[in-house]
């Protein structure tokens, strides 16, 4: 029995001690495990700092997580650096960031590294028009003539040989009426009006108004397209006020002509001579206008004339409350006297009188 007893108390001690000896072993794998991980944490940390202080701009835009701002950094870097081939790593950004580093530095080199059509048209634009070479439009294929008539466009048409170079017909015709144009009020030479389209056209008729070199005399008295103006008519009446050449009047429709030797009439109150302007004359000019224009005409007249007398009556004899307002207005312009404003009644019209 003692002996029974004995190996119990043997065995249980022995099994203690195996027991520990487990537990003991399960805590030095984690000590063993901690130190380790340590380790590499530390290491992890020192390859940071090492990959920090050698990283160039380059891998940094490159390390930026989300696309967006990543592409904007490749694009800045590529700009700020004039190195086009950055931009291979901008993604769908690419031909964005090519063409801004084209533009930045005028460069039709870079331009031509471009493989989207739209792109390299809208570059090469900017570039030709930026370093005056147009030239540069030829390398466009089938976009060198919208090339061409978008840079003689962007030059208000002042260059007619650019013109010659258009393919398309319409834009052609575009070019070479607006160039005319330009040339006639130029040098007052009428056979230039001449070559401008005598149809109605009101797409070139825009043109004239609002790409020309030159601004016309006349262009804040009336809409001409409202009134059958042809681009040839405009062309002649803003020669004709320009260089105050009633011959050019006569190379118009009756009706515009009958117009246009009216405004030159009115137009004579310049000289500040009473008998530079007949009042006569130009009513009778008024009365063959279209209707919707003889107020405003007789208005212009009788405008014209108390400016010449400075007689304010002649402004009385307009009707229309706008138009007599605008005399008054005139006169007290003319005369640089803001005592004419007095004989406006509308409170309104009054206060915006000249120098009110």
């Amino acid at each position: 029995m003692a002996d029974g007893k004995r190996s119990d108390v043997s065995d249980s001690t022995v099994g203690g001690a195996s027991e520990r000896q487990r537990v003991s072993l399960s805590e030095r794998e984690k000590y063993l495990i901690y130190l380790v991980a340590g380790i590499v944490l530390v290491a992890v940390a020192v390859a940071v700092l090492f990959v920090e202080g050698h990283s160039t701009p380059l891998s940094k835009c490159k390390g930026v997580l989300l696309s967006g701002p990543r592409d904007a950094c490749l694009t800045a870097l590529a700009v700020s650096s004039d190195n086009a081939s950055i931009c291979s790593f901008a993604g769908s950004e690419q031909q964005q960031c090519i063409t801004s580093v084209a533009e930045r530095y005028s460069s039709q080199s870079t331009c031509d590294l471009l493989s989207n059509e739209t792109y390299k048209y809208q570059c090469t634009l900017n570039v030709s028009l930026r370093t005056s070479t147009p030239s540069a439009c030829a390398t466009l294929g089938n976009y060198s003539s919208q090339c061409y008539y978008s840079y003689a466009k962007q030059g208000r048409f002042s260059n007619k040989t650019i013109c010659s170079l258009i393919t398309n017909s319409t834009e052609k015709s575009y070019c070479n009426a607006v160039s005319n144009y330009n040339l006639a009020l130029d040098t007052g030479n009428q056979s230039y009006c001449g070559l401008v389209p005598g149809s109605s056209d009101s797409s070139i008729l825009y043109l004239l108004l609002n790409y020309s070199t030159l601004s016309a005399n006349s262009t804040d008295y009336l809409y001409y397209e409202y009134y059958n103006f042809t681009p040839r008519d405009y062309c002649y009446f803003n020669l004709a006020v320009k260089y105050n050449n009633s011959a050019a009047c006569s190379r118009m429709s009756s009706s515009i002509g009958s117009l246009c030797n009216g405004y030159l009439a009115a137009l004579s109150k310049k000289s500040n001579s009473a008998q530079a302007f007949n009042l006569t004359a130009a009513l009778a000019a008024c009365t063959v206008v279209p209707s919707s224009l003889q107020n405003a005409c007789s208005s212009s007249a009788y405008t014209a004339a108390a400016e010449t007398y400075d007689n304010v009556s002649y402004c009385t004899e307009i009707q229309n409350e706008t138009y007599f307002a605008s005399c008054i207005d005139a006169l007290a312009q003319y005369y640089n006297d803001t005592a004419y404003c007095s004989y406006i009644k509308n409170s309104t019209a009054q206060s915006s009188c000249y120098l009110q």
